[in-house]
């Protein structure tokens, strides 16, 4: 399987005792991560991610 296909996602870092240390969403894909600050961040993201596609397969 890709590791586009498994990509996940978590909410939020941690220190060590628990505490939240930077609010966010990160998306895991493979050994990279990606940091949104907000949903609608994440959102303009995959937006991007369609018209890059669309625009590959008009092109190439």
């Amino acid at each position: 399987m890709s590791v586009y296909s498994e990509a996940s996602f978590s909410v939020n870092q941690y220190d060590n005792d628990g505490d939240v240390v930077d609010e966010c969403i990160l998306v895991h894909v493979g050994d990279t991560i990606l940091r949104f600050s907000t949903i609608s961040q994440l959102d303009g993201f995959a937006e991007r991610l369609q018209s890059l596609s669309k625009e590959i397969k008009k092109n190439y």
